[in-house]
């Protein structure tokens, strides 16, 4: 016995302090007082963390095959009390001895002892770590858990407790990866393939879809399910693993997720797959949002285009892509909240090009039963690019607008002269271009409209910047009367500041502006100096938009609600005199013999005339013009009331009961505004009214008046032959000739070989040469300098002293005060 007792104690002391905690039997509780002893005693001597955790995995190892489970228990508590006992500097002692512990219990097929080994994993996982370690890995872990969370016991409360388990334990892992560099990339394929699948799985089988209010995106936000449940669980890890991704790590989560969605078939129906990726969105940093966008978009061609058959769920491929774009619809206001930059082109640029494709898919194709697939997924899209585009700032938005209308495929306009007038018929004429290029066209013009009708006009001159207002004009021209339309809907949206275009009624029986609610401004000063420069060619293609034979109704009455707009935004000094022009312009058109307008068109073009000056008469008030107008309206409701609005642009005629053209080449003049008399009226409201006798002309760009200002500020304008930069003394020198690279050449040469002349000419002059040269070289200069201001003081006593007719001086007018001064 003494020979016992003396081998007893040559067991190393660590290993008899492990031992003592274990009681005879393995139902019994840990021995509590032996337990403090061993956590002092690893306290003291932290070198022996090492060895204490070796011992303990063997005593796990040796009693989890002899199925002692009561011991691994107490081993596991005594782990778990060592854990928190550690300092931060020996923990990587211990860490691996308890990591393999925990490998051995998740290896067994008991699950209670599954669900031990995740918690005192998850206990480990909360524990901050400042001591990096190299080498340490989580390869079993994540897969260990993962399969966790597709656990399908039979009994359901177990089932829902080892998913339970396996969500901890992956958000365990998170936790103690993500955030460390020197850990193991969590984001590579090997682990994220297994991590996000798992998520999603559980977040799917645990939500009710129809429960959760997807559509207020404030509340999604802030909502977290109860993480009492696997669904919430998931979703909690989700945030939690997103939140820490950093710019190159989002599309590494991503690929799983729409790989998870593809295999399970939830793109169609897609509620909860919008769901998903509104909660995605949340959860990232709002400034990688728009990768997320950018990755949906990308999924719409997957599988490859060429692809038609159905997948493994019966989902046609026109289906999937309309359900993953009706998804990216419901994404994007989250989005656009941080998207930025060239990213928004990036993505109107991408959803662009899908466009395009389904166009192509739906003219090229056979598509049979499938056409209504492919017509739907195409509007989706639509619908996306008016979705995204209307959550963007103002700024944005004109932006994209923009770049919608530069991304228009080449197109013919109607565009007329003054010399082919009468010489070109357009119903003749069918769309040019293919069928792919019109529909394409028709579809951007779908798209412009949903981004415009969600614009906040301000100015005009941040509405339409040169690059938009030009080829909003040409499109105004097309050749389809469906897509001038609705570019004249885009430019009635863009124009109206206080939303009166809903309230606009192109009749003749309303009373004042303010019984319809119309909302009327005095222009800026930058809408001003827009329309000085601008002005006339709107008013020209207004015209000539108002000949074209393919109109309908609608086009005139479109035309109408234009011009009553642009009085209200402009105010009537900048907008009377020009509609009139307008107006009475169209109306001598269609008294002409030469034109080729159906009977119908002229018709509109009256009833066109008869609304804008019953707009006009209501708007400015002057009792003169509204009697004046009266009296016609009245003779045309006794004699022709297919000559009104209310008959041809509101209740729309039938063309059959119209009379034929020859007699509305002949109108009665009582049935007509005469010019004269509109002329005195105005005179009186003060008004120009010379300028409403001249006949519409079209000025080119190069011919286009330009703005100056005279002494008080006001605009002026002056031709665009004179020089503005001419004063009466100085002459600006005027460069002969076609530059070109021999000239510039030639130039260079030139001054090359002067420099060098002047540097030997100073090499062989002496010092008193080249000091009286430069007095004369001074000299020369004062005199010419005292010529100069002795012209200059005697032109301003001239212009003080003698008398003048009135007029300002021309160099007055360029060179104003405010800026000589």
């Amino acid at each position: 016995m003494a020979l016992c007792g003396c081998c007893m104690r040559l067991k190393p002391r660590y290993k008899r302090h492990v031992d003592d905690i274990f009681p005879p039997s393995p139902d019994q509780p840990i021995v509590a007082s032996k337990k403090d002893k061993l956590s002092y005693y690893a306290l003291s001597a932290p070198e022996k963390l090492d060895r204490i955790g070796a011992y303990l995995a063997q005593r796990v190892r040796r009693d989890l095959s002899r199925r002692r489970y009561g011991y691994v228990y107490i081993a596991l508590e005594a782990l778990d009390e060592l854990l928190v006992t550690c300092r931060d500097t020996t923990l990587n002692l211990y860490v691996e001895s308890f990591l393999r512990i925990v490998q051995q219990l998740l290896e067994t097929n008991n699950p209670d002892l599954h669900m031990r080994a995740v918690q005192s994993f998850v206990q480990f996982s909360d524990i901050e770590e400042k001591t990096p370690s190299y080498h340490r890995r989580y390869d079993f872990f994540v897969s260990r858990f993962s399969q966790m969370c597709f656990n399908n016991n039979d009994n359901v409360e177990m089932r829902k407790k080892l998913r339970m388990a396996g969500l901890q334990g992956l958000h365990g892992v998170v936790k103690k990866t993500v955030s460390d560099d020197l850990q193991v990339n969590i984001w590579q394929p090997l682990h994220m393939d297994k991590i996000a699948p798992a998520l999603v799985f559980n977040m799917y089988e645990g939500v009710d879809v129809s429960r959760r209010d997807t559509s207020s995106v404030e509340k999604l936000q802030s909502e977290v399910l109860d993480d009492s449940q696997p669904a919430g669980l998931a979703e909690t890890c989700l945030r939690d693993l997103l939140g820490r991704a950093s710019f190159s790590n989002i599309k590494d989560a991503l690929m799983p997720i729409f790989k998870q969605l593809d295999d399970d078939g939830l793109w169609v129906p897609n509620d909860f797959s919008i769901q998903l990726f509104q909660i995605i969105l949340f959860s990232i940093q709002s400034q990688y949002s728009y990768v997320v966008i950018q990755s949906l978009v990308e999924q719409l061609d997957t599988p490859s285009p060429q692809t038609d058959s159905p997948d493994s769920h019966g989902v046609s491929p026109a289906r999937r892509k309309a359900g993953i774009a009706d998804v990216i619809r419901a994404a994007a206001p989250i989005a656009a909240d941080s998207a930025m930059g060239p990213s928004v082109l990036e993505i109107f640029h991408s959803l662009l090009q899908r466009i395009r494709q389904a166009i192509d898919d739906l003219v090229a194709k056979d598509l049979g039963s499938r056409q209504s697939e492919y017509e739907g997924y195409r509007d989706t899209l639509v619908n996306v690019i008016g979705t995204f585009a209307s959550v963007l700032p103002d700024y944005q938005k004109i932006e994209v607008i923009t770049y919608l209308v530069g991304s228009m495929p080449s197109h013919e306009s109607l565009e007329l002269t003054p010399d082919s007038l009468d010489s070109r018929d357009p119903t003749v004429r069918q769309p040019s271009g293919s069928k792919a290029e019109h529909m394409h066209r028709a579809i951007l013009v779908k798209c412009l409209r949903q981004a415009a009708c969600a614009y906040h006009s301000h100015s005009l001159s941040s509405t339409f910047p040169v690059s938009l207002f030009d080829p909003l004009l040409r499109l105004l021209l097309d050749e389809d009367p469906d897509i001038r339309l609705e570019v004249h809907y885009i430019i009635q949206q863009l124009l109206d500041h206080h939303g009166n275009l809903k309230k606009i009624e192109i009749t003749t029986s309303w009373n004042s502006t303010q019984e319809l609610g119309l909302a009327a401004e005095q222009a800026s000063k930058q809408d001003v100096i827009f329309m000085k420069k601008n002005g006339n060619h709107m008013y020209w293609t207004l015209y000539e938009y108002g000949q074209l034979t393919t109109n309908r109704p609608e086009h005139y009455a479109a035309l109408g609600r234009t011009l009553i707009l642009l009085g209200l935004s402009l105010g009537p000094e900048l907008v009377v005199v020009d509609g009139l022009r307008i107006i009475l312009g169209l109306q001598d058109h269609v008294l002409s013999v030469a034109n080729k307008l159906p009977a119908l068109s002229r018709c509109c073009i009256h009833a066109l005339t008869a609304s804008f000056l019953h707009f006009l008469g209501k708007w400015t008030g002057n009792r003169d013009l509204w009697d004046l107008t009266e009296q016609v309206i009245g003779e045309r409701q006794r004699k022709a009331a297919y000559l009104l609005p209310d008959k041809v642009l509101v209740d729309f005629l039938d063309p059959e009961s119209l009379p034929p053209v020859s007699e509305l080449l002949g109108l009665d003049e009582h049935l007509l505004f005469q010019r004269q008399p509109l002329s005195d009226v105005l005179s009186d409201l003060g008004h120009e009214i010379e300028h409403l006798a001249m006949p519409m002309e079209r000025r080119s760009t190069e011919r286009r008046r330009k703005p100056t200002y005279s002494r008080d500020g006001a605009m002026s304008e002056v031709s665009g032959s004179e020089d503005l930069g001419m004063s009466p003394v100085l002459k600006r020198k005027q460069v002969s000739g076609d530059i070109t690279f021999e000239s510039l050449k030639q130039v260079l040469t030139t001054r090359r070989m002067e420099a060098d002349s002047d540097e030997s000419l100073l090499k062989e002059r002496s010092f008193k040469e080249m000091v009286a040269e430069s007095d004369a070289k001074r000299q020369l200069f004062k005199s010419q300098l005292r010529e100069v201001l002795d012209l200059a003081t005697r032109s301003a006593v001239a212009s003080e002293t003698v008398g003048t007719d009135g007029q300002t001086e021309d160099w007055r007018i360029h060179y104003p005060e405010v800026f000589v001064n």
